[in-house]
């Protein structure tokens, strides 16, 4: 057995110590030996906020007091650094994380996401998409991203007393198909400088994909973001034709009744056909949304 003296420096020659240890006796079969760092004296998380890191090794096999360094300083890569991972629960209460009370294990309030299980199986901190209505006191960060505009509210199926008073609405996404907003009115400047109008960069508002942008109805602001549209089928004609065999008499083998004078508009309604509605092949999710840290949120 051997004393083993273990010391963490900023650089690779001369410096000062970050965090030391020792350890006695450590046993050494072969060469190889086996101790845990900061099992003793604790690594604090100051130590790992240096871009690189050099292990030094020094050994007493004598009973000395003058350790020998065991060759130069080795560099620490990726792994050791996954102390870090150990002691940081979710993302936003570890040391280097974004901090902001809009955020919550990293994911900013408001999110909607889709969820593809069963709606009991909701994972904790999050809401599903349903127009809920929301107490204001009780959820003050998704009343400030989405509830203080009231883009939602109008939109809600649910019954809701007190809206913008004492209450909001979550987004209604059950049974909705999303469509992005046509209008982009600020983005993150390159430099550096925050949320600028896209005008500045060169760059329009909208690319005009909704011809109807003007009929929307409810939303907030410019940008519409929440605003709803019914459905509807784009304009469009048909042509047709048919038989006159009959002398000016309809031909009862196109449908028409014979011995009909075909002078003058006549009209006909066709056979019904098709489903309930007009949609695309679609899939069933649910719509969940990202409750923020002071929400009062399952």
């Amino acid at each position: 057995p051997v004393r083993m003296d273990f010391e963490l420096y900023n650089v690779a020659t001369g410096g000062s110590a970050l965090w030391s240890d020792s350890f006695d006796p450590v046993t050494v079969t072969n060469g190889r030996f086996s101790v845990v760092l900061g099992s003793k004296v604790a690594l604090p998380d100051s130590v790992f906020q240096t871009p690189t890191l050099y292990l030094q090794i020094a050994v007493d096999d004598s009973g000395g007091s003058a350790p020998v360094v065991l060759g130069s300083r080795q560099r620490i890569h990726a792994s050791p650094f996954a102390v870090r991972t150990e002691r940081a629960r979710y993302a936003d209460q570890a040391d280097w994380a974004v901090t902001a009370t809009s955020t919550q294990h990293g994911v900013p309030t408001g999110t909607m996401m889709i969820w593809p299980g069963d709606s009991h199986a909701i994972p904790d901190g999050w809401l599903p998409a349903n127009g809920a209505c929301m107490e204001i006191s009780r959820n003050p960060d998704l009343y400030a991203t989405i509830g203080s505009t009231g883009a939602w509210d109008q939109a809600s199926a649910q019954p809701c007393s007190g809206l913008g008073t004492t209450r909001f609405a979550l987004p209604d996404m059950r049974g909705q198909f999303l469509r992005g907003a046509d209008q982009v009115y600020w983005i993150n400047d390159p430099s550096g400088s925050g949320k600028v109008d896209v005008t500045t960069l060169g760059l329009s508002y909208g690319v005009g994909r909704d011809p109807d942008e003007a009929t929307r109805v409810g939303g907030y602001g410019a940008e519409k973001v929440g605003s709803r549209q019914g459905d509807e089928l784009r304009s469009h004609t048909h042509s047709w034709s048919w038989r006159d065999a009959n002398g000016g008499n309809g031909d009862s083998s196109d449908g028409w009744d014979t011995g009909t004078d075909l002078q003058g508009t006549r009209w006909k309604t066709t056979t019904a056909y098709g489903g309930n509605e007009t949609r695309p092949r679609n899939v069933y999710v649910h719509f969940i949304i990202k409750c923020g840290p002071n929400d009062a949120c399952p």
